[in-house]
């Protein structure tokens, strides 16, 4: 299963965000575009309670010079016989969304 949402940031300083993002999070990989309008990382986490891995891609996505789109999409693998996740996925994604909060962003579910 994934769930997703966008994030909105303006007037915010992104190589800060970017900075305390890496420091924070500790994406496993990271890709910028040449012109660096566009910055994707993922993060992988193995989450003990579901016995598997879930991965996060998030993608900063540069709309103006100070409008930047996050968007953050959250999948794992559900273990065992009945693939159970106890709601693992939507954890992960609020976590992540509530840190970009704290940037002034405003979040939106993204619909399936």
């Amino acid at each position: 299963m994934a769930v997703g949402c966008e994030v909105n940031l303006v007037n915010i300083n992104i190589e800060e965000v970017y900075s305390k993002f890496s420091e924070d999070i500790q994406p496993n990989f990271e890709y910028e575009n040449p012109d660096g309008s566009v910055k994707v990382y993922i993060k992988e986490i193995y989450y003990y309670r579901i016995k598997s891995n879930l991965s996060a891609t998030i993608i900063f996505e540069q709309q103006d010079t100070n409008k930047y789109f996050v968007y953050i999409v959250v999948s794992g693998g559900a273990s065992g016989l009945f693939g159970i996740t106890w709601g693992a996925e939507n954890n992960m994604m609020k976590k992540l969304a509530k840190y970009f909060e704290r940037f002034g962003g405003v979040v939106t579910p993204l619909e399936k």
